[in-house]
């Protein structure tokens, strides 16, 4: 018998109340994320700043040395900063998407997990009254609690960056994006932004891990934000425009 690899996102909103909600989020807005592994909540891995401004999202680390990723929807384009050597390589979202989907043409035979990763066939449960989603395949499960936004505009916003950052993690770690992929177009569809995520893995592998990440959602930015936004502005003028290759060389 397979064991279970059980993977829980829980996603917890620290602030995010009900008018934010009934007013859908547009504007500018900020989420602060830590990312706790294998039960260890005082030390988190990695923290992270995510700022949406003026259609743009500035993704910032804040306890590691991986560089600053700008993400511009309108021209589809992902540029990585890197401070300490002031380098900048720019990446086509369009062509990372392409890259993601020419998985589904190999013809090598893929292990089952894999297979669910890159093929997913779920049956969508949705539960209006808990706004409680589910993905359920048969390897692959999501449980996803939700809160409602009216004219969807903040659950296109995120679902576009969620989608550049999945496919991202494909072409630089080989992480299938398709599941997530999946469960992105499924909310906002319903215009719905993830409060908590639980996916759940069965695997023939005999371990088990957990992933529990925190996010704390705010309506404005900081002055500080602010300030953050300008560096990483000025940095994509100046910095030195390097190939990708030359660029993870560094940060690998």
């Amino acid at each position: 018998m397979p064991s279970v690899i059980r993977i829980s996102v829980l996603v917890t909103v620290l602030w995010l109340c009900s008018s934010f909600a009934a007013n859908g989020g547009s504007g500018e807005f900020r989420i602060e994320t830590a990312t706790y592994h294998s039960g260890d909540a005082t030390n988190p891995p990695s923290k992270n700043l995510t700022l949406f401004s003026d259609g743009v999202v500035y993704d910032f680390p804040l306890s590691n040395s991986i560089g600053i990723t700008v993400f511009e929807p309108t021209g589809q384009r992902l540029t990585m900063l890197d401070a300490k050597n002031q380098w900048k390589t720019f990446l086509d979202v369009k062509e990372l998407e392409r890259v993601a989907e020419k998985l589904k043409t190999v013809r090598l035979p893929m292990p089952p997990l894999i297979r669910e990763m890159v093929f997913p066939q779920f049956q969508e449960i949705y539960t209006s009254q808990s706004q409680m989603v589910e993905l359920r395949g048969e390897m692959i499960h999501y449980r996803v609690r939700c809160v409602e936004f009216m004219d969807g505009s903040f659950a296109a916003q995120y679902r576009d960056f969620a989608n550049a950052y999945a496919c991202l993690n494909y072409y630089l770690f080989k992480r299938p994006p398709h599941a997530r992929l999946k469960l992105n177009e499924v909310l906002a569809k319903r215009q719905l932004i993830p409060l908590s995520v639980e996916l759940t893995v069965n695997s023939a592998k005999r371990d088990r891990r957990k992933i529990r990440t925190k996010h704390k959602v705010e309506r404005s930015l900081t002055s500080g934000d602010v300030e953050r936004i300008d560096l990483a502005q000025s940095c994509s003028k100046c910095f030195q425009e390097v190939s990708l290759r030359t660029y993870l060389s560094i940060q690998r």
